[in-house]
């Protein structure tokens, strides 16, 4: 066994949402998103059984056990006679991977990648992306994944001198078969300066974004760089916090979601190491203030190895290393788009035994579920264990190996991405062979399929097709409330009770539409059904002067926009304005047909607001 060190009024008298304001021209007008709760509010049926299922109270469920299995693993690498280390693995479109990780066969480090196009069954042949060879290192690997399908590549180099680390950057631009020259990406020019353990970010518009351990100041920092022009060169650096310019930083990582870029690091402000988040809204010009992750206070714990991912709606879920019990264990956190902390301080790992859990890493779908993976020592070697948890929920289930190892085995670096819900991949380096080898394993847990509703009013759809759902049947708790809304009446025509309300009051959850639903307390709701491969039709109708439709999509992948609602109904312009609220991260949006400036992402499970000049068909792929 061996190791290596890892230093919502009214509109022309129609209920529902509607525009709040005036003209703004001939068809844009301001719009309150707080209107699209408001209107049921003000329906005073309801107004004794807000009571009633305010009194139900929390209803603390055990976790289950995992529900699903990994499989055999697949080595990916190609020579066996060295060791092979630290692989990170990115989706590509058409659900191809790529895997990326320093490899030792020239004698030194360099860096490789190889691809699957067939669903992680098999990869492809190793390709090397550094385009220099001799004694220098390529280490540390980062990837990101372009809205195109570019990939981006940084990593540790230090090709200018032994002593003197630096970052530097290459694309592909057909999918890890080939690669650009190598860039450097930061600026010191310090010949003994370090610049290390890169994590890299691109936003929907285009902007990447690097950021890196860096020591120029004599202090360990946080700095990184962007890139406005595709890669072709990167901005001056800039410490991402720069209130207490003498503290020490180290872990740094960055995700992006939408437009904002999230960065996260460990710092030793307080005195004792502890994980933070920032967020900027400008393409990383600057970000706000960091935002501890932790909630353990002043006292002796300590936490380490931050590792954040995007969620659905904005926002970011971490997972860290935390010494509070006395030993390493892995803890979480979930943090809004503005960087506020929605859910605070979960444990993750199950672990029972005072043994060491390390380098978590996190990922989430597009449905809200959280997967960890991290190293544990609970068998007293390191292995690759992996839990998950539902959306809204800081519960995981209990954690199981993703590869069974053996006696002498050394199982370290795991790196965890997900494409649909309850599918998963996981890599990590083994050394089961003798060397250091990189291996590939997807699991599948097909409970993970749900819905998240938080406490009051939630504007859903069921994503999933031949479902087959009653309002009755959803699996709600009694006293939550359906509510359906006609759209050619403009008028909520449906209401079931659960429990309270008579079986002729029952309705069937239709396809593509959304549904108001009133949850008493917080709760994620199983769905079964099919996952969408055909072309989705939703026939509208209006009122002849116009008016507003629910509209949801089935599908579960998070690939459409606001602004293609309005491209896929048959009646040019009639659909003037999208808009939603998510209750789960309390965020709102309006997209006004025309203006790419208000745009923004559909997410599976929700429901969108229409407001349509005529009655047209809606027709999209999933």
């Amino acid at each position: 066994m061996r190791s290596h060190s890892d230093a919502l009024h009214h509109n022309g008298g129609q209920a529902g949402p509607a525009w709040d304001g005036v003209h703004e021209g001939a068809d844009v007008r301001r719009y309150s998103a707080a209107s699209f709760m408001a209107a049921l509010v003000l329906l005073s049926v309801f107004s004794t059984l807000f009571l009633v299922v305010d009194e139900v109270g929390l209803v603390v469920r055990a976790a289950p056990p995992a529900s699903g299995s990994f499989a055999t693993p697949i080595r990916i690498n190609d020579n066996t006679l060295f060791d092979q280390s630290l692989p990170v693995v990115v989706g590509l479109p058409q659900k191809n991977f790529l895997v990326a990780w320093q490899d030792q066969r020239s004698g030194t480090e360099d860096l490789y990648v190889s691809v699957s196009r067939d669903n992680g069954t098999t990869f492809g042949p190793n390709v090397r992306v550094n385009d220099v060879t001799g004694p220098s290192r390529q280490i540390e690997p980062a990837v990101a994944v372009s809205e195109n399908g570019t990939v981006l590549l940084a990593w540790q180099d230090n090709r200018r001198g032994t002593f003197d680390y630096d970052i530097f950057f290459a694309q592909s631009y057909d999918g890890g078969v080939t690669f650009t020259r190598n860039l450097k990406v930061d600026d010191s020019n310090n010949t003994t300066s370090w610049q290390e353990r890169p994590s890299i970010a691109v936003t929907d518009t285009g902007t990447i974004y690097v950021v890196w351990t860096d020591d120029r100041t004599g202090f360990l920092r946080e700095r990184g760089a962007f890139s406005t022009d595709g890669g072709a060169t990167f901005s001056p650096s800039k410490e991402i916090s720069s209130s207490n310019v003498t503290s020490g930083q180290t872990g740094g990582v960055v995700v992006a979601s939408g437009n904002r870029i999230y960065a996260a690091f460990v710092d030793n402000i307080t005195g004792r190491p502890h994980p933070y988040i920032c967020v900027s809204t400008n393409g990383g010009l600057s970000f706000n203030a960091p935002t501890r992750l932790d909630n353990t206070g002043e006292s002796g714990a300590l936490q380490r190895g931050v590792s954040i991912a995007p969620v659905p709606g904005g926002g970011i879920a971490a997972a860290w290393e935390d010494c509070r019990n006395g030993n390493w264990d892995i803890y979480g956190s979930v943090a809004g788009k503005d960087g506020r902390i929605r859910i605070s301080d979960f444990r993750v790992d199950d672990d029972t035994t005072n043994a060491f859990q390390r380098g978590p890493c996190i990922a989430a779908d597009e449905i809200g579920n959280l997967y960890v993976t991290w190293e544990d020592e609970r068998d007293l070697i390191g292995e690759i264990r992996f839990s998950h948890t539902e959306p809204g929920s800081s519960e995981f289930v209990e954690s199981l190996e993703v590869s069974v190892h053996g006696d002498n085995d050394l199982q370290r670096r795991a790196s965890v991405i997900v494409t649909d819900p309850g599918q998963v991949f996981v890599v990590w380096q083994d050394d089961s062979a003798g060397t250091y080898d990189i291996y590939f394993a997807s699991g599948y847990f097909p409970d993970l399929f749900g819905l998240r509703l938080v406490k009051g009013w939630n504007l859903v759809s069921i994503y999933l097709v031949d479902s087959g759902y009653m309002a009755s049947t959803l699996g709600l708790m009694y006293g939550d409330v359906v509510v359906g809304w006609n759209s050619t009446t403009a008028a909520y025509d449906q209401a079931y009770y659960v429990g309270i309300s008579p079986p002729s009051s029952d309705f069937a959850i239709m396809e593509n539409f959304g549904y108001w639903i009133y949850a008493g307390v917080n709760e994620s709701l199983k769905l079964h059904g099919t996952v969408p491969t055909l072309t989705q039709q939703r026939e509208i109708f209006v009122p002849m002067s116009g008016g507003w439709a629910v509209v949801g999509f089935e599908t579960i992948h998070a690939t459409m926009h606001a602004s293609d609602i309005p491209d896929k109904f048959d009646v040019p312009g009639a659909v003037k304005a999208v808009g939603y609220y998510d209750p789960l991260t309390g965020t709102s949006a309006t997209y006004y047909t025309g203006y790419p400036s208000t745009d923004f992402k559909l997410v599976p499970g929700l429901a969108y607001w229409c407001w349509c000049g005529d009655s047209g068909l809606l027709t999209y792929d999933p």
